[in-house]
């Protein structure tokens, strides 16, 4: 079972646009994707999957390896898909999704995933979450939010508070974190799923998943992580991005 990490990195972004090459201390975006991407010590290559060739050229400058893929994909796992058929991965393979905008997932807390997968032969898709009591974060319709079964086992994913606080004051949430697994035999799927509904209306690629009956097995990671969607969380992780590493 080899393990590989793709790193999708879509150059155009509505709020930040050309985000992968944006400069974190002198870095772009993604080289410090790419860079925490090697610290998960069972990965035994990394690539990043993007649309744009100025990408490429940034990646190929600090010794990475880069994938040009379609520029009409919806979503970074449609981008992972592609660019792991490249690959030629044995079905039992694990590829990890490690979003190009999220340069400080806890690379230990990937391990476990990769760990789960690797003893259970039955998981396919799984994910990271952080417990969190952020008021802010818990009614920001940009922090995804999940609810797990007791086995650990996604119910739901949502941009809205979930679940809801009713005869109490106290927040208590898991916050999604920007990192998926798979299992390269259900990543080959992915485009057999059909779209769904409520995948639309939350715009969450996840519910797709769910909403056709498949299981994503979730971790609780010992860390936050802080994704990079705004200008204002370029200027966060400018003054703190090294507090993480």
């Amino acid at each position: 079972m080899r393990v590989v990490c793709i790193i999708p990195a879509r150059y155009n972004s509505t709020r930040l646009p050309g985000k992968p090459l944006l400069k974190i201390k002198g870095k772009s975006l993604v080289q410090w994707v790419f860079e925490n991407a090697q610290r998960i010590s069972s990965v035994e290559n990394i690539w990043i999957a993007t649309d744009d060739e100025r990408v490429i050229e940034c990646v190929e400058g600090f010794s990475g390896k880069g994938i040009l893929t379609s520029p009409m994909h919806s979503s970074g796992t449609e981008r992972v898909k592609e660019a792991s058929e490249t690959l030629g991965l044995e079905e039992s393979d694990i590829v990890i999704n490690l979003q190009g905008d999220e340069p400080v997932i806890d690379v230990r807390s990937v391990e476990k995933l990769i760990e789960e997968f690797s003893k259970h032969s039955s998981l396919l898709m799984g994910t990271l979450a952080f417990q969190s009591k952020n008021v802010e974060e818990f009614h920001n319709p940009n922090v995804v939010k999940v609810v797990v079964n007791r086995e650990g086992f996604a119910l739901y994913f949502s941009r809205s508070p979930i679940p809801c606080p009713r005869d109490t004051k106290k927040i208590n949430f898991l916050k999604h974190l920007g990192v998926y697994i798979f299992r390269y035999s259900f990543l080959r799927k992915w485009d057999s799923l059909s779209p769904s509904f409520l995948e639309e209306v939350e715009k969450l690629e996840q519910l797709r998943v769910l909403e056709n009956g498949y299981p994503i097995k979730v971790l609780l990671s010992s860390q936050d992580s802080i994704g990079v969607d705004t200008e204002e969380d370029l200027r966060f992780m400018e003054e703190n991005i090294e507090k993480f590493w």
